[in-house]
């Protein structure tokens, strides 16, 4: 780095005396407007030095091998650029939705939290997450099918006899909330309608 500063007045009227050049090591006569500044012979030698620094600051970063995500074997690039780290778009979309996935993750509250079901502490994978593992989700889902029919259920003296709303059948229905003699006529009407919102 060369910092520049202004001769004296009394030194300005001066002839500087020779030098040599930092780049190629040739001795020359520095210009009598700037002897204080001048470190190179020619412009050409400052510009192969300041080519030189910026190549050296420049981080090189090695041609990767194989692919980062599915690790396939990469043949090498006849041309110069930027350094190809993923096989394909495919791999690079996956490492940036991996990438996007992990950042997210990092801004969530994942603190220890008690489950839902056993009350054991467990690390949650994600924001939501009560229950600790697949045994616990199946014993809750199993407690919430429990409560619904429970709410639900219509005693044998007070039920009534009611019509299939896909056959047009008479049943007597065992819950409030069942609309079809079986589930036969439940499975069409789904189908019938998602079929019309198909269009």
């Amino acid at each position: 780095m060369n910092v520049y500063s202004a001769p004296h007045q009394s030194q300005r009227n001066l002839a500087a005396a020779p030098r040599v050049c930092a780049h190629c090591g040739q001795q020359y006569q520095p210009l009598f407007a700037r002897p204080f500044e001048q470190v190179y012979c020619s412009a050409q030698c400052r510009i192969k030095a300041n080519t030189l620094r910026a190549k050296a600051r420049k981080v090189k970063i090695p041609e990767a091998t194989e692919c980062l995500v599915c690790k396939k074997p990469m043949p090498p690039r006849e041309w110069r650029g930027v350094p190809r780290k993923y096989c394909s778009l495919k791999c690079g979309r996956r490492a940036i939705n991996a990438r996007r996935k992990a950042e997210r993750r990092a801004m969530m509250n994942l603190s220890p939290r008690p489950c839902k079901v056993c009350n054991r502490v467990f690390d949650p994978q994600w924001k939501h997450q009560v229950l600790c593992d697949a045994s616990c989700r199946g014993a809750n889902a199993h407690m919430m099918s429990y409560e619904h029919n429970r709410r639900h259920y219509i005693p044998a003296a007070l039920r009534s006899m009611r019509q299939c709303e896909w056959c047009g059948d008479d049943f007597t229905p065992q819950y409030k909330v069942t609309r079809y003699c079986k589930s036969a006529c439940r499975k069409e009407d789904t189908a019938y309608r998602h079929a019309e919102d198909e269009g």
